[in-house]
């Protein structure tokens, strides 16, 4: 089966991916502030900021989907906020290779830390419901790449 590569996505893409790293951001809070609640607000803190705004700078500004619908809707947002090719690409790939495993990671790890220190149900199911939706957030991103225009160009690419 050959997947056709989109020019432009459909909103519920956007919708889907948002909706769902929203909740996984909310959870992951929940879950860091079970060990520390000042980690927890910076966690979030910071994941909101570099992922909405740092990265949709160096990065979504240099992708072919600079203010179209793309499976994120992220350059959409990018085109709102930031001329195109304004980010610097490689500095972006450097945060995002960073920013990623830390703000799925460092969740996982402090409720990982919490089941073994305090097992409860309530702690094992926010665990397993994290762990659930990280999952469809990789899936679906996965298969959005295998769709992406620039899915051999992007560094971030899950589809090579």
């Amino acid at each position: 089966m050959v997947l056709e590569m989109k020019n432009e996505y459909e909103r519920y893409w956007a919708l889907i991916t948002n909706v769902n790293l929203l909740v996984v951001l909310g959870i992951g809070f929940i879950g860091i502030s079970l060990f520390n609640s000042v980690l927890a607000y910076l966690y979030l803190l910071g994941s909101l900021l570099v992922v909405y705004i740092v990265l949709r700078k160096e990065i979504c500004t240099h992708c072919y989907y600079y203010g179209k619908w793309c499976s994120t809707g992220w350059g959409k947002l990018s085109a709102m906020l930031f001329r195109k090719k304004s980010g610097n690409y490689e500095l972006g790939a450097k945060i995002a290779g960073v920013t990623w495993p830390v703000i799925m990671g460092v969740p996982l790890i402090a409720m990982i830390y919490e089941n073994i220190v305090g097992f409860s149900a309530y702690i094992f199911g926010l665990t397993m419901s994290y762990i659930l939706l990280v999952l469809i957030f990789m899936v679906v991103h996965k298969k959005a790449c295998c769709l992406c225009k620039m899915k051999n160009k992007c560094f971030g690419s899950m589809c090579r």
